[in-house]
């Protein structure tokens, strides 16, 4: 079984030739958004890696529409399904 990249190995962070950022400890951010193998594993069943996709924005990552979207109507679909929540048009 072939071992599954990390966000560092496929998706890269802008460089900084000049090293003249104003405040070092922000981390650089992603040139682009994350696959859809890191987003959607399959260890998951295709469902969304909540935990790596928090830890990928608060590095300043990006989704694209799409991933967005699929995540938005999985997650409709589940909400309607729950009686205790508001509904959902």
């Amino acid at each position: 079984m072939e071992k599954s990249k990390s966000v560092e190995e496929t998706t890269p962070v802008l460089k900084d030739p000049f090293k003249d950022r104003k405040v070092n400890s922000v981390p650089l951010p992603y040139t682009r958004p994350a696959s859809n193998e890191l987003i959607f594993p399959h260890k998951l069943n295709g469902d969304p890696d909540w935990q790596f996709i928090k830890n990928f924005y608060l590095k300043a990552g990006v989704l694209t529409k799409k991933q967005f979207q699929k995540i938005l109507n999985e997650a409709s679909e589940i909400f309607k399904k729950e009686p205790n929540c508001n509904r959902v048009a």
